[in-house]
């Protein structure tokens, strides 16, 4: 169950607006091994969101057609080489209903926005070198089909570009590469780097603003990319003996 709270200030009295959703989930999966090597994981996602109600100092009212059910499938394999290899692949449908906000926006053509939905791909291979170094490659694909982000767009109405919130597709992918290594039982050393790039566009014969450059603060993409860096990189050293343990990050 979701409930939100939120408190007005107002001619020194406190307004308040209380916002709750009822949301039941469910969720079942079937473990299949293959021979000795291989396993594949399907599952199935129930999930049921109820209709949002918010009640107020002048009322309660329900957001009418928020409620809807969703069943999201995945699948997950694992692939064991030998004793110090191992590759594992997935697939999963996910769906994220908008939230209670999202249904007082105003959007370029009037219409509410849609639920967000897409598929999420994952690859990637743990490797053993020595006995001591173990080294991991992870690469994620996000394809949004209906994702919601804010945009300049042309409004039908106004004949111009203006911020609206949007229905958008996105593509979404990252990469990490990470390495450990145990000098003995008590010193570990870690590396590790991360790459993350958002790419969204538009769709549904929407038109973004063409005079917004890649450079430009008000590009989703420019915004995204760079207040959320692309490049991460790490390196952590820790100490570990009977019950104490302490790191430098």
């Amino acid at each position: 169950k979701t409930d939100v709270r939120s408190y007005q200030r107002n001619s020194k009295t406190w307004k308040t607006t209380t916002v709750d959703r009822n949301s039941i989930m469910g969720f079942i999966q079937d473990k299949i091994h293959i021979g000795e090597k291989l396993q594949i994981t399907p599952a199935l996602r129930f999930s049921h969101y109820g209709t949002f109600n918010a009640s107020a100092d002048n009322g309660k009212n329900s957001q009418d057609n928020s409620g809807s059910t969703v069943i999201t499938p995945s699948i997950n394999a694992q692939y064991m080489f030998d004793d110090t290899a191992s590759a594992y692949l997935g697939w999963s449908k996910v769906h994220r209903p908008i939230k209670s906000a999202d249904y007082d926006t105003v959007t370029p053509n009037g219409a509410k926005l849609q639920d967000e939905d897409g598929s999420v791909w994952v690859i990637g291979l743990r490797k053993e070198l020595s006995a001591k170094t173990t080294l991991g490659v992870h690469y994620d694909w996000t394809d949004m089909s209906n994702a919601v982000t804010q945009y300049s767009v042309w409004s039908p109405s106004k004949k111009d570009f203006e911020i609206r919130a949007v229905n958008a597709r996105e593509k979404k992918q990252s990469f990490n590469i990470t390495l450990d290594h145990k000098f003995n039982k008590n010193w570990t050393v870690s590396a590790a780097y991360t790459h993350m790039r958002d790419q969204w566009s538009a769709k549904d014969g929407m038109q973004f603003d063409p005079d917004i450059s890649m450079d430009d603060t008000q590009n989703v993409n420019t915004m995204i990319n760079h207040l959320r860096p692309q490049n991460h990189y790490s390196a952590n050293i820790t100490y570990e003996n009977k019950k104490l343990y302490t790191g430098l990050l």
